[in-house]
């Protein structure tokens, strides 16, 4: 124990023994990402854990009881700065720190190697304690030449600690973080070489407790348990809350396990997962890396997990990169809501996108990888923060036992041979279709000499196309029309959008000219796309050029008015909307979006304010939402339970 204990207020003491029980018991948790408050280098809890993954029982440690458990576990663990003895060697320094645990480098000077040890915050408890155990045995299953090798575990003044190789790297978060978009040819290095980890893990037969198991679920799959050294090979990280594909070993029921922006659906429902669930996470990472974006970046648990049962993420033509068609069909495989239609087995995806990159080169996934740092002189953010992107890392996990694990593949090395330029399809914000078929010979000279050379990233190959290669590019209003077989853009944004498709609505709805019949309906449905895909702002500024009487206007201008939490604006134009007709949407369904939000404006005002006068009126407000629907209709449950929750009270 740390000297420095002596001083701790006995106040603080006991808070602190609270805090560290709250902080072991998961089970009280509904998100364990909760844990991850991670404070590397003293930063603080990332954007990412809020408010996504806070639930009740969580801490964060912007709290003041947070900072006296920190206290608290300071002066119980070593700072990093005195040579402790720990698992085989002596500490040389602290690589990070968070809510599950700490993680040390360490020296073992009779093999003279440095290494990993990270030190978990468990109690005795017999739960916590089986669940780290199962955990460890999971990971040590993974006999890879290239896995971070799990070399011991052992205790350390009664914490559990897991003693391991040492990743020396930067981690694929940190890597878009810095430099934004990824060049595509270097994200489908990383891909495969992901997919063939996983295809490795899937495949596997383990035995745990006597009984054999085929294949283990990553299930926590995000680019924090990405790590990328500088020889382009890729390390997937941390099987802490793995599980046997069969089955679910001492996991808590009802509890989302995982980093809710890159979990699938059925992961969220709480459904039974197989290894397609580790390919939809695939598929978020890899379209985060190309576009510099979540494909979910709801900052709502709500509206997160109502854009993931659609499949509702913005399309690749919306953003200023160029993504050849072929991966980008790949990965939208991979996003598709229905599990069904995803990729069959991560081998299956793996030979796709290998299919897709040996059609335009011959290097191997990694010396991609590898060329990329080099030629944009990335080996120096290596180097600079390798203590701090590990520290993240192994950290990220808020599993009990985020045990490193990487992963990654041995390719046959073509460095001697030049690249080999062939033709794709590239997606793009073109509105034109181009067609180029031409000698390559010919084509190539002219465009070495007159023709800049098109580069998603710094020091990327120039393009040739081959002589049987044909280029069509087409818009994405073009692939929207022979998608909804109509030539008709306000058909189609109305089509989409009542098919809650909303980011293919405001593609079709920003294509109507001005002069066209359906322009102002048009805008309208636009604006109101924008609100359903949480851009209140863009939705305002399209709404204010609007000059309309229909009710469906109403109630898009009183959802603004709503978010922009003007709630006695809002609700005057809610029920402006009940005095009005529609041409955009149906009577009963204007009345409902009235009525229901109306109903929510008072229950905020009660909930402030729990006066009988504004207890009175949200039961109005309600009762009158219950009317206008059935019973098994969603909204009219929602009307009976609020009712029910006042007359409680």
């Amino acid at each position: 124990m740390h000297k420095d204990s002596e001083n701790i207020a006995p106040d603080s003491k006991r808070m602190a023994k609270t805090l560290d029980e709250r902080l072991v018991d998961s089970s009280s948790m509904p998100y364990l990402q909760v844990l991850d408050t991670s404070i590397v280098d003293g930063k603080g809890p990332s954007k990412e854990l809020s408010p996504l993954s806070m639930g009740e029982g969580g801490i964060s440690l912007l709290d003041e009881q947070s900072l006296i458990l920190k206290q608290h576990l300071d002066s119980k663990f070593p700072d990093g700065n005195e040579p402790v003895p720990l698992g085989s060697g002596v500490v040389r320094g602290l690589i990070g720190q968070g809510g599950m645990a700490r993680v040390y480098r360490i020296w073992n000077e009779k093999m003279e190697v440095y290494r990993a040890v990270k030190v978990y915050y468990l109690s005795g408890r017999a739960e916590l304690r089986r669940r780290f155990e199962t955990e460890i045995k999971i990971s040590a299953k993974l006999s890879h030449p290239n896995i971070v090798q799990i070399h011991s575990t052992g205790e350390w003044n009664g914490y559990p600690y897991i003693e391991m190789e040492l990743v020396e790297g930067v981690s694929l978060e940190t890597l878009i973080s810095k430099n934004g978009k990824i060049p595509y040819e270097t994200v489908t290095g990383i891909g495969i070489q992901i997919a063939d980890a996983l295809c490795y893990a899937h495949n596997l037969d383990i035995v745990l407790y006597g009984k054999t198991y085929k294949g283990i679920i990553h299930r926590d799959l995000k680019p924090a348990n990405i790590m990328i050294n500088e020889n382009g090979m890729i390390k997937l990280l941390d099987f802490g809350i793995a599980r046997p594909a069969e089955v679910g070993l001492h996991t808590v029921s009802g509890n989302i396990v995982g980093t809710l922006p890159y979990l699938s659906p059925e992961q969220i429902d709480n459904l039974e997962i197989d290894q397609r669930s580790d390919l939809y996470s695939l598929g978020t990472i890899l379209y985060e890396a190309l576009t510099g974006e979540k494909a979910f970046p709801q900052e709502t648990i709500t509206a997160l997990m109502r854009m993931k049962s659609i499949g509702q993420y913005r399309e690749f033509e919306s953003f200023s990169c160029n993504v050849p068609v072929q991966l980008s069909e790949i990965i939208r495989k991979c996003l598709d809501e229905n599990k069904e239609n995803r990729f069959g087995s991560s081998l299956e995806l793996k030979n796709a996108l290998l299919g897709f990159l040996r059609s335009n080169h011959v290097q191997s996934p990694s010396l991609i990888v590898e060329n990329y740092f080099g030629n944009r002189k990335r080996v120096s953010l290596i180097a600079g923060e390798r203590k701090s992107a590990l520290g993240k890392v192994l950290l990220m996990s808020g599993s009990l036992a985020g045990i490193g694990v990487a992963i990654f593949l041995t390719f046959q090395f073509l460095r001697d041979e030049k690249p080999m330029a062939r033709g794709f399809n590239f997606v793009s914000d073109s509105s034109l279709a181009v067609s180029i078929s031409q000698d390559s010979d010919s084509l190539q000279k002219k465009t070495q000499a007159n023709q800049p050379v098109n580069r998603a990233g710094a020091g990327r190959r120039k393009e040739t196309v081959s002589s049987s290669a044909r280029i069509s590019v087409q818009s994405p209003t073009e692939r929207l029309k022979r998608k909804y077989r109509s030539d008709n853009l306000y058909q189609i944004g109305d089509s989409a959008c009542k098919a809650s498709r909303f980011n293919e609505a405001i593609i079709a709805l920003k294509g109507i000219s001005p002069g066209d019949i359906d322009y102002n309906s048009g805008l309208i449905l636009l604006a109101y796309a924008y609100l359903e895909t949480d851009s209140v702002e863009k939705a305002g500024q399209i709404a204010e050029s609007v000059n309309s009487l229909d009710a469906f206007f109403c109630i898009v201008m009183g959802r603004i008015e709503y978010a922009r939490r003007n709630e006695m604006k809002a609700l005057e134009i809610f029920q402006l909307a009940l005095t009005r007709s529609s041409t955009i949407r149906p009577v009963n369904e204007v009345r409902s979006e009235s009525l229901y939000w109306a109903a929510l404006i008072y229950d905020n005002w009660y909930r402030a304010n729990p006066s009988p006068d504004n207890k009175r009126f949200a039961m109005i407000s309600w009762e009158k939402l219950k009317r206008v629907h059935r019973p098994g209709e969603q909204r009219y449950h929602l009307a009976l339970q609020r009712i029910a929750g006042y007359e409680e009270k």
